[in-house]
Protein backbone atom coordinates (compact mmCIF):
# COMPACT_ATOMS: atom_id res chain seq x y z
CA UNK A 1 0.00 0.00 0.00
CA UNK A 2 1.73 3.37 -0.81
CA UNK A 3 1.20 6.38 0.86
CA UNK A 4 -1.40 8.92 0.36
CA UNK A 5 -0.39 12.40 -1.35
CA UNK A 6 -1.81 14.28 1.34
CA UNK A 7 0.17 17.58 -1.01
CA UNK A 8 -2.21 17.17 -3.62
CA UNK A 9 -5.56 16.81 -0.85
CA UNK A 10 -7.67 19.57 -0.29
CA UNK A 11 -7.73 21.49 2.74
CA UNK A 12 -11.02 20.69 3.56
CA UNK A 13 -9.88 16.82 3.03
CA UNK A 14 -7.01 17.36 4.80
CA UNK A 15 -8.95 18.96 7.96
CA UNK A 16 -11.68 16.09 7.59
CA UNK A 17 -8.86 13.49 7.84
CA UNK A 18 -7.24 15.10 10.58
CA UNK A 19 -10.54 15.26 12.54
CA UNK A 20 -11.42 11.07 12.13
CA UNK A 21 -7.67 10.48 12.51
CA UNK A 22 -7.92 12.44 16.01
CA UNK A 23 -11.43 10.86 16.92
CA UNK A 24 -10.38 7.64 16.03
CA UNK A 25 -6.85 8.36 18.46
CA UNK A 26 -9.19 9.25 21.10
CA UNK A 27 -11.02 5.77 20.91
CA UNK A 28 -8.10 3.66 21.13
CA UNK A 29 -6.65 5.68 23.26
CA UNK A 30 -9.68 5.32 25.78
CA UNK A 31 -9.69 1.63 24.71
CA UNK A 32 -5.82 1.40 26.10
CA UNK A 33 -6.96 2.85 29.08
CA UNK A 34 -9.59 0.23 29.67
CA UNK A 35 -7.03 -2.46 28.83
CA UNK A 36 -4.38 -1.23 31.38
CA UNK A 37 -6.83 -1.47 33.91
CA UNK A 38 -7.64 -4.65 33.61
CA UNK A 39 -4.65 -6.49 32.94
CA UNK A 40 -3.06 -4.51 36.58
CA UNK A 41 -1.18 -7.12 38.42
CA UNK A 42 -0.63 -6.48 42.31
CA UNK A 43 0.91 -8.25 45.04
CA UNK A 44 -0.99 -8.32 47.91
CA UNK A 45 1.22 -4.65 48.83
CA UNK A 46 -0.90 -3.42 46.21
CA UNK A 47 -2.96 -0.49 48.06
CA UNK A 48 -5.56 -0.05 44.77
CA UNK A 49 -9.21 -0.06 46.17
CA UNK A 50 -10.34 -2.87 44.08
CA UNK A 51 -7.06 -4.52 44.45
CA UNK A 52 -7.53 -4.31 48.52
CA UNK A 53 -11.21 -5.58 47.53
CA UNK A 54 -10.27 -8.23 45.81
CA UNK A 55 -7.74 -9.58 48.32
CA UNK A 56 -10.25 -9.19 51.01
CA UNK A 57 -12.78 -11.71 48.59
CA UNK A 58 -10.27 -14.01 47.67
CA UNK A 59 -8.96 -14.29 51.62
CA UNK A 60 -12.74 -14.55 52.45
CA UNK A 61 -13.16 -17.40 50.07
CA UNK A 62 -10.37 -19.29 51.40
CA UNK A 63 -11.21 -19.22 55.27
CA UNK A 64 -14.54 -19.83 54.28
CA UNK A 65 -13.14 -23.51 52.15
CA UNK A 66 -10.64 -23.98 54.86
CA UNK A 67 -13.53 -23.95 57.63
CA UNK A 68 -15.65 -26.37 55.27
CA UNK A 69 -12.69 -28.88 55.06
CA UNK A 70 -12.39 -28.30 58.71
CA UNK A 71 -16.15 -29.50 59.91
CA UNK A 72 -15.95 -31.98 56.65
CA UNK A 73 -12.81 -33.93 58.06
CA UNK A 74 -13.89 -33.45 61.74
CA UNK A 75 -17.12 -35.43 60.53
CA UNK A 76 -15.57 -37.90 59.33
CA UNK A 77 -13.40 -38.17 62.27
CA UNK A 78 -16.19 -38.30 64.50
CA UNK A 79 -17.82 -41.32 61.99
CA UNK A 80 -14.47 -43.71 61.91
CA UNK A 81 -14.45 -42.97 66.26
CA UNK A 82 -18.16 -44.31 66.29
CA UNK A 83 -17.35 -47.15 64.09
CA UNK A 84 -14.42 -48.23 66.51
CA UNK A 85 -16.76 -47.85 69.86
CA UNK A 86 -18.89 -49.97 68.11
CA UNK A 87 -17.25 -52.96 67.15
Amino acid sequence: MSAPHFDTWSHTNLAKFAKEAYEKLQRQDEELQKLRINIHSCSYYCDRCNCVKKQRDELREEVIRLHEQNTELDTKLAQLKGKNHVG
